[in-house]
């Protein structure tokens, strides 16, 4: 009996060495399967080398893709694009099982206006999506073989259930630092709080990559600040869940258009924080109102204040959402969220 081959293409990061929401979760999906699908040979192509060596990049997809008995496809737009209209024209004869596995938010909208690669996704044996609107809305546009797979993590951190919370309180944001993520309203905030106040009642301390366009406007920003705001550089993934842990909550104020489930969220919850988050996009699915942290109005720096503010007078709040947390982290784990896909993949492991 021939063995299973599983191709996996998507970014992997290990050009630049690049730790962000879609480098991690490729590693991540890729470490599962190697560890659990012990029949099976697992091959992948790295596409962060496709500009400095495209056609080695495209050479190996191809050999890949011709001797795999399936393929897990975790594509940007750019790569969406390009590969998929190729991977339907090499699956032409011999049909492959081909799982779509999808990074963010933005495939819904990206669909609905483009008939052709509607068409081509829809051929796909599973879309796999990070949220139940998502999937609701491929359905509305006809596309029947969506299902979800939440994002995860791969962990085995377990923080205090119980920390006492003491003024200032202690804010995080972990992200990739861009203005669509919201860095502005997190720092306009906190500075607003602490004027009101005539001291200093709430601290950022801001971790992650900076956008490269961005690093100008935001170093002019950080440059003003007095030390209730810092910018702490970029953790790697050995230190993230023990870092987060000894602060009081996460602030997450993205207006970011293609937002999906985003993995900062998963290790706040793996941490035990509670999330300050805007209410957009998908957040709400994941962030229940006073039960995991508090949601406001998106771009609304008011708003966020507001609840700032309310931890500050609630230390108590925070304690009980930090429980709910540590709970929610565990359905979020690699090893519960992979059973579907492995399931459906019909992968004996």
């Amino acid at each position: 009996m021939q063995q299973t081959k599983i191709f996996i293409c998507g970014n992997f990061g290990y050009k630049n060495n690049q730790l962000d929401g879609q480098t991690i979760k490729t590693r991540t999906l890729k470490d599962e399967l190697v560890k659990r699908a012990l029949n099976a040979q697992i091959v992948y192509t790295d596409t962060s080398y496709i500009k400095a060596k495209p056609f080695q990049v495209f050479k190996e997809i191809y050999t890949h893709f011709k001797s795999c008995s399936h393929l897990i496809m975790m594509p940007d737009k750019n790569a969406l694009k390009v590969l998929l209209p190729l991977y339907m024209l090499w699956n032409y004869k011999q049909k492959r099982d081909i799982r779509y596995v999808v990074i963010g938010g933005w495939l819904p909208n990206f669909l609905k206006g483009n008939q052709f690669y509607k068409n081509l996704t829809a051929k796909i044996d599973g879309v796999y999506v990070e949220a139940n609107e998502m999937k609701v809305n491929l359905e509305k546009i006809g596309l029947i073989n969506a299902t979800i797979l939440p994002n995860f993590r791969d962990f085995d951190f377990k923080p205090m259930v119980h920390k006492k919370v003491t003024i200032p309180l202690k804010l995080v944001f972990f992200s990739r630092v861009f203005k669509e993520k919201g860095i502005e309203i997190a720092v306009g905030a906190v500075n607003h709080i602490n004027r009101n106040h005539n001291e200093q009642v709430v601290t950022l301390d801001i971790y992650g990559p900076i956008q490269e366009r961005y690093k100008q406007d935001f170093f002019e920003i950080i440059n003003r600040q007095e030390d209730s705001i810092k910018y702490n550089g970029i953790l790697q993934p050995s230190e993230i869940h023990e870092s987060l842990s000894v602060y009081d909550a996460m602030i997450f104020p993205t207006y970011y258009e293609s937002e999906g489930f985003p993995g900062v969220v998963i290790d706040a919850f793996i941490a035990g924080l509670p999330i300050i988050a805007s209410h957009w996009k998908y957040n709400a699915e994941f962030i229940k109102e006073d039960v995991h942290g508090k949601l406001f109005r998106a771009n609304d720096e008011k708003d966020l204040q507001e609840k700032i503010v309310y931890f500050i007078n609630n230390p108590n709040q925070i304690d009980e959402m930090r429980a709910n947390c540590i709970v929610q982290a565990r359905h979020y784990h690699v090893e519960n969220v992979m059973e579907n896909l492995i399931s459906d993949m019909k992968l004996s492991i």
